[in-house]
């Protein structure tokens, strides 16, 4: 009996499109404006991010198809029928390594910004021990409690998201985007690896395939969850340099956070527009830790044949120490590109490479699995 096959266990297809969705939208809704805008260096930000999310689209769906080949099976388990036992362990050990360094990374990207805008005079590892603590309650409930929880905070972002980059349109000026590829479509490619990164997380699919009610949606799962972070992606993008223009947005440590900050809506009962945002950005963060979290957990459980709760508290140190690590916000900014690139290796390369050596030597096909 595999570990994914209690049933209690099993996610529906909605949420698994929301668990992606959530994995993909993390610190990038705050950082990702400065950094596509440092690469393109034109108003043509928008179509970087819109065609590095397509892209991202081609390797998510060969990791499913690899999936499907071993239904029931996370990567942490068909790794080693691929490969054998000892390239399987090293492969699954580095994408333990991979989600423990990510669930560093937000767990700092959170506090910097909580740091800075809501608790000043709060020691950083005060408020870092409190976001974990946090993360770690929903994190040891199981993958069916995270995926409910996701659910129910998801349409909760989606309405304040939309709803402050609406009011930012006051300020937005077409002009800011225009000339529409002045430079040609050379910025625009420039631009799309650094955009690529931002999507980093669909290789979830190689975990959250298994435990799927209806495995043989997982295509139409990656395609729509990613479908949805482009659409938050690009409208921030159009927004945000609408009214900030890109030359200001290089300059700007926190690019989003200067657009909310220019909201003024005369004769509201509200000012402060940016506690509202900040409600989506933390959860956006707590959702990507939480799943980081309870992935590496879930591998080191595998690998070992133990059950995953037994190492999510043992984790909690590494983690610490990997989002403390950094000593400035510019070494912060290096370990998120860092962690893309990882990301990118272990969810556009490794999949395709594993995928290839199953079909050579036919392991793990549907048809010899009783499937249909």
């Amino acid at each position: 009996m595999h570990i994914t096959d209690n049933p209690k266990d099993k996610i529906s297809t909605v949420q698994a499109i929301v668990f992606i969705s959530s994995l993909t939208v993390g610190a990038a809704i705050i950082t990702l404006p400065r950094s596509a805008a440092r690469s393109v260096n034109t108003p043509d930000v928008w179509a970087s991010i819109l065609f590095g999310g397509l892209i991202a689209i081609i390797p998510s769906i060969i990791l499913v198809k690899l999936s499907q080949r071993f239904p029931g099976k996370t990567c942490f388990q068909f790794n080693r029928i691929i490969t054998g036992k000892f390239l399987g362990w090293i492969l699954s050990f580095l994408m333990i390594a991979y989600y423990t360094l990510l669930a560093g990374f937000e767990g700092r990207m959170m506090v910097e910004l909580v740091r800075v805008y809501l608790l000043p005079r709060t020691p950083i590892e005060v408020a870092l021990m409190a976001f974990l603590w946090a993360g770690t309650y929903l994190t040891v409930s199981g993958i069916n409690p995270i995926a409910r929880a996701f659910e129910f905070y998801f349409p909760i972002v989606i309405f304040i998201f939309f709803s402050v980059l609406f009011l930012g349109l006051q300020r937005f000026e077409l002009d800011n985007l225009r000339p529409l590829f002045g430079q040609g479509f050379k910025p625009v490619l420039r631009g799309i690896m650094t955009t690529f990164l931002t999507y980093a997380g669909f290789e979830t699919m190689m975990i959250l395939t298994a435990f799927m009610k209806e495995p043989w949606k997982a295509v139409k799962v990656v395609v729509i969850g990613i479908g949805i972070s482009i659409a938050f992606y690009v409208s921030l993008s159009v927004v945000v340099v609408g009214v900030l223009t890109v030359e200001e947005i290089k300059t700007l440590a926190w690019p989003t956070i200067a657009l909310v900050n220019s909201i003024e809506y005369p004769g509201g009962f509200v000012e402060n527009f940016q506690v509202f945002f900040l409600i989506v950005w933390i959860f956006a963060i707590y959702t990507t830790f939480v799943s980081s979290h309870y992935i590496a957990c879930l591998g080191l459980g595998q690998i070992s044949n133990k059950a995953f709760n037994s190492f999510v508290y043992a984790l909690i140190p590494i983690i610490y120490i990997v989002a403390l690590a950094p000593q400035n916000l510019e070494e912060v900014f290096q370990l998120g590109d860092y962690i893309g690139y990882f990301g990118v290796f272990m969810g556009g390369i490794v999949p395709v490479i594993l995928l290839f050596i199953a079909i050579i030597r036919r392991e793990g096909c549907a048809e010899k699995q009783g499937e249909k």
